[in-house]
Parts: structure tokens; C-alpha cells; sequence
């Protein structure tokens, strides 16, 4: 099968969907598909393609972002000429994504045959933080009443990272059962699980976030968090991995704690700083499936996370982690402090890896979503 994978950035470097697009590409590629990769070129010295575990990867000229997140990509004119089986475009809300279906409209209207999966990675609704953003707020709905209707209605089938987001979906944008499948995120868990600790941890326990420092990550009630420990005697670090616009005000935010900002973290280092982590948090406003939960459940941190989006499919609160309200500091600190009971941690640690075995192995992923190119081919 000819496979092409259409994503804004791509690289196990990046951020969640996009480690999943690589997971799942090295996967297919490994079982002898022809997996093609169209991303944006963010620097103009990138290589415009690449050959990295059997994938060709093919990068686009990218003038410039919208709000630092969607890169405005120009790879229409590939997207028509090339063929390809399957085009798999991630998540409905990037430019990227937005030319594979207008690809698929100039083809189809020239008489070439053109199969698109449109991959939901969160991103459905309007999240409470917006209501302080006005703009961003209209803007979001104008969207999901034009582009983001016709995204849905045009693909040939979709693939949701969770159930929570596949019926949003199906409420908002009126789609039938039979063009909707739940295809969780996924994780190569050995890398994970293999990991040695970090050799320079402290002696001082240490809360760790990973991901964009950007307002939906509800990154300021967890520093709040770190205060709220240290006010009932108990002396956590936080270290925050990753870069993103709020990054100097949280700096300022965090001034007399102990929260060590420590940039964009090779992804290579991951593993080493979950595994040595009391316990990963994720104080998100609005989030699918985060395969940075995963990741840190595979590596035996306990996650605790907001109860938001497709959190709630990953945690059962005092079973597989501990879910907490966003914008709700007391609460992580008690979840923190919890944790302190070791057989409840245990507990955790053990249900939270049988669960990722279970569910979200990138092989079984693999294969489900080869079903649904299956599916599609034969209609």
C-alpha cells in the first residue's frame, strides 16, 4: 500500500500527535508499506527530504505560523500531483490538513481517485480559557461552522484519539456512526519501559511537566500547586520541559519556588526524566488523549491529570493515577500527597502499565488503523 501521512511538524522530537505520526509510520513502513510523510520545513536550512527508518519524508516551505501553532505550509500542489492510496491527514485544524482535502476536491474533479483519513487529535469545542480570549474565541467558532464542517464532511472516514472527542464530534459536525472509529494514541512502550533513571536527579523529589507552555496547558495552577506543598511542610521541585509564548510570565510566576524551566528536551531524554519523576502532572484545560500520559504510565511515574477531553480514558481516579478539576492547585497538591501512601502508588503503577498493554501498544494501533485503510479501499 501507498501511504502518505500529512502532518504540520513531524519527528519523535516533537510534540505528541506528532510522535504518534512517527510511531505509527515506522510501524507501517516496517510491514513493507510504501509510507510517504508531508511536513512543514521550519528552518531554511532543514533538508527539504529525508530517509530516516524506511520513510520518506518530504518538507514544504513555511512562511510563517498562525499563533505559533499552524504553520502556514505550502504542499498543495504535491498533494494533487502525487498518488497516493491513502492520505492520512492529522488533526482537522491545520493548514496542512485543510490542502489534503482541497487536494482531494481538484482530483476527484480531474477524475483521479483520492481516499482521505482526517485523524482527530483533540482540538474539538471551545475551551473555557477562550472565554478570556475573545478573538481567539470567534475565531475557533467561525472555523468549526466553515472549514472545520467542511474538514469533517469531505473526509472519506475519521479517526478519533478518543471517545470523548468522536462524540463532540459527531454532535457538532452531524456525523453518522459508520464514518467514525476510535483509534487510540500510541507509544513504542520499551523505550519506556527499558529506561534507565536520570543519573543527575536530586535528592529533592520532583513534579515534571512536558509539553507547550502555552495557555491550554493550564501550566499556572501547577506552580500554584508547588506553593500550596511547600505551605503544608512538604518540599517539591517542578521541572518544566518544553518552550512556548507564556514561558516568561510563568518564569516570573514561579519566582521563589523551586521550578526549573528546562527548554525544548531532546526527545531521546524523556524516558530518563519520567522514570526519576514523583509523578508527572498534566494540569490541562483542553486535551484528546495525551500521549505524553502514556508515556509517562509506561514509564511507572503515576500521572495525575485534569478531567478533560480523553484524561478520563486514561485514569480511573486512585486506580491508574488521579484525576483533578482544571485550574485546581489544593487538589494536585492533595493528589501529590497521596502518593505518599506507597501501596496506593504501587497500586497505581501496576494498573497504569497493564492498561497501556493493553490499549495503546503501537502495535495494536497499527493494526487497527490498517483496518480502517482496508475499510476505505473497499467501499
Amino acid at each position: 500500500m501507498r501511504i502518505l501521512q500529512v502532518t504540520p511538524y513531524f519527528g519523535e522530537h516533537y510534540g505528541g500527535t506528532e510522535r504518534y505520526c512517527f510511531n505509527l509510520s515506522r510501524a507501517l513502513a516496517d510491514m513493507g508499506h510504501e509510507v510517504h510523510v508531508y511536513a512543514a520545513r521550519m528552518k531554511a536550512t532543514s533538508l527539504r527530504r529525508e530517509k530516516e527508518a524506511g520513510l520518506k519524508i518530504h518538507r514544504f516551505p513555511t512562511p510563517t505560523t498562525i499563533w505559533n501553532i499552524n504553520p502556514l505550509t505550502v504542499m498543495l500542489h504535491r498533494l494533487v500531483a502525487n498518488e497516493f492510496d491513502i492520505v492520512h491527514a492529522h488533526s482537522y485544524l491545520y493548514f496542512t490538513s485543510n490542502q489534503a482535502l482541497l487536494a482531494k476536491i481538484l482530483r476527484n474533479s480531474l477524475r483521479k481517485k483520492s481516499r482521505l483519513i482526517l485523524h482527530l487529535h483533540g482540538g474539538l469545542g471551545i475551551p473555557p480559557y477562550l472565554n478570556l480570549q475573545p478573538t481567539k474565541r470567534v475565531a475557533k467558532q467561525v472555523y468549526d461552522a466553515t472549514v472545520g464542517k467542511l474538514m469533517m464532511r469531505g473526509a472519506d472516514h475519521i479517526l478519533s484519539a478518543c471517545k470523548s472527542d468522536a462524540l463532540l464530534a459527531q454532535q457538532q459536525f452531524t456525523i453518522p456512526n459508520h464514518k467514525i472509529s476510535i483509534v487510540y494514541n500510541a507509544i513504542d512502550t520499551q523505550f519506556f519501559e527499558n529506561s534507565k533513571k536520570d543519573g543527575g536527579h536530586t535528592k529533592t523529589p520532583y513534579l515534571l511537566f512536558v509539553g507547550d507552555l502555552e495557555r491550554w496547558k493550564g501550566l499556572r495552577s501547577l506552580i500554584r500547586a508547588i506553593g500550596i506543598l511547600k505551605e503544608r511542610g512538604l518540599i517539591f521541585s517542578l521541572k518544566i520541559a518544553g518552550v512556548g509564548g507564556l514561558e516568561e510570565a510563568l518564569r516570573k510566576m514561579a519566582d521563589g519556588l523551586d521550578v526549573q524551566f528546562l527548554g525544548a528536551i531532546p526527545h531521546a531524554q524523556i524516558p530518563a526524566l519520567m522514570r526519576s519523576a514523583y509523578a508527572f502532572v498534566l494540569p490541562s484545560y483542553w486535551e484528546g488523549i495525551p500521549t505524553v500520559g502514556i508515556e509517562a504510565m509506561a514509564s511507572k511515574t503515576p500521572f495525575i491529570g485534569t478531567n478533560v477531553g480523553g484524561i478520563p480514558e486514561l485514569i480511573s481516579s486512585g486506580e491508574t493515577g488521579f484525576l483533578v478539576p482544571p485550574d485546581s492547585p489544593g487538589e494536585i497538591a492533595s493528589a501529590v500527597q497521596l502518593l505518599e501512601d506507597q501501596g496506593l502508588r504501587n497500586k497505581i503503577i501496576m494498573n497504569a502499565t497493564k492498561l497501556i498493554h493493553q490499549k495503546f501498544t503501537i502495535e495494536n494501533v497499527t493494526k487497527h488503523t490498517l483496518d480502517v485503510y482496508q475499510r476505505v479501499l473497499h467501499r
